[in-house]
């Protein structure tokens, strides 16, 4: 957009030098011998005179019938300035800056409104403001803007910077060099983005389906959730997006986390079903314990009958020659609206997490707490290495080894589970014996 602001007195100046060539200071006795010239007038002799700097304490002119006078002034005093014409003559000034002890003029009513107009665009700094190439109308930067050569509008107002538009009589900035619709949409770093439910909001923000505002959590800033169901917790961890209301089962608080589509405790389940055990206090290896040791840090440890809650003969049998049948999901010891992971279930977070990573058999490190072994933790899984125990009460490899069950029977002694070694980054899976004991890691149920 070309906005030029001109100043007629420095175009007068520069119309000057470009005649007279370098500007120069004339002594005294040249401009005593010059004045005789600046003086003389005689009859059907045209006379203008363009004064920049000069100081006159008396100045006049006459012309005859068909003479014309033009006089432009810039920064002139005058004590006493007068000017007459005869029938058919004109007159007209162009005044910037200008300081008249006496003037008197004798003009038609057009010049005087002409004259008025021009009065209107001078300022207290003396200047005339004219708008592109239209050198005819000048205008008041006050009141009016100027977009290249047109002066635009709006409610009053008129937009002359290029980053602005004008909607609903309101001057609004450009979001990345374009206009938007105001009522719908609005500028988030430079880019147009539509509203949220009407509602503007910020970079570390969200919009949900179309409704709703959401904080971005950590380094997952694509997954988007339900703001009246989850937030970011970063208290628990600084990348998880939580369930606002944690889960209480048996005298326990369990923070969901969810993890793309599906929601997970955030911790190993703690609830002491009959014959589960813990690991104890103190050592890699050691005995179980009924009660206190490391409940707390690793939770309790199940064999796989007694996580799936049914009967102990399972651990022998087939589901089929024990004459059950487990539902779809299946809640076994987990929580109401909770259930024991099918393998396709921890399949289907292996995936989305190796995915979301950018990396290949990468979901252990991924899902691993960021303490108590090698983990980065990027979605609030918060795996510990809880170990596994041996129906014969013993149990093994904590620090360095954890093991999950899932609701898939192998065989009739086996069934599938996840496990995390601390030297490697995958997350597992095999089909072992139903006896030993193992963590138990909750899923929520599809709504």
């Amino acid at each position: 957009m070309n906005y030029s602001k001109r100043l007629l007195s420095a175009s007068i100046l520069a119309f000057f030098l470009a005649c007279s060539g370098d500007f120069k200071e004339i002594t005294d006795e040249e401009r005593q011998a010059r004045l005789p010239q600046l003086s003389s007038s005689s009859e059907d002799l045209s006379s203008s005179s363009s004064e920049v700097g000069v100081s006159s304490s008396d100045s006049s002119s006459s012309s005859s019938d068909g003479q014309s006078s033009s006089s432009s002034e810039v920064g002139v005093s005058s004590s006493d300035s007068s000017s007459s014409s005869s029938d058919g003559q004109s007159s007209s000034s162009s005044e910037v800056g200008l300081s008249s002890g006496d003037s008197g003029s004798s003009s038609s009513e057009e010049q005087s409104s002409s004259s008025e107009e021009q009065s209107s665009s001078s300022f207290s700094d003396n200047s005339v403001y004219f708008c592109g190439d239209n050198l005819t109308d000048p205008y008041n930067p006050d009141t009016e803007d100027c977009d290249g050569n047109v002066l635009m509008y709006c409610d009053g107002y008129k937009s002359y910077d290029p980053f602005k538009f004008c909607y609903d009589d309101t001057v609004h900035d450009k979001c990345g060099g374009k206009p938007y619709d105001v009522d719908v949409q609005f500028c988030l770093e430079n880019e147009i983005k539509d509203k949220c439910g009407g509602e503007e909001y910020e970079s570390t923000q969200f919009c949900y389906n179309n409704s709703k505002v959401g904080y971005k959590c950590g380094i997952n800033p694509q997954q988007t959730y339900d703001p009246d169901l989850y937030k970011c917790k970063p208290e628990i961890n600084p990348n998880g997006i939580f369930l606002k209301e944690p889960v209480t089962y048996s005298g326990e608080y369990y923070d969901g986390v969810l993890i793309g589509t599906q929601v997970w405790l955030s911790r190993n389940l703690n609830y002491n079903a009959a014959g589960s055990k813990c690991v104890g206090a103190s050592g890699t290896t050691g005995t179980l314990v009924e009660s206190g040791g490391r409940c707390t840090t690793y939770g309790r440890l199940y064999n796989w009958a007694m996580a799936l809650n049914i009967s102990v003969d399972c651990n022998t049998k087939t589901l089929a020659s024990c004459g059950v049948t487990l539902n779809t999901p299946h809640q076994g010891v987990c929580p109401f609206g909770w259930h024991i992971p099918s393998d396709a279930e921890w399949t289907t977070l292996t995936s989305y997490v190796e995915t979301k990573g950018g990396c290949a058999r990468c979901a252990g490190t991924k899902l691993k707490a960021a303490s108590g072994w090698n983990g980065t933790d990027n979605h609030g899984f918060s795996a510990l290495p809880g170990a596994h125990g041996y129906p014969e009460g013993n149990f093994a490899s904590v620090g360095t080894f954890g093991t999950w069950w899932s609701s898939r029977e192998e065989d009739k002694d086996s069934a599938y589970f996840r496990f995390m070694y601390s030297d490697r980054d995958s997350l597992g899976w095999y089909g072992y014996d139903k006896k030993r004991l193992r963590s138990v890691r909750c899923v929520k149920d599809s709504p």
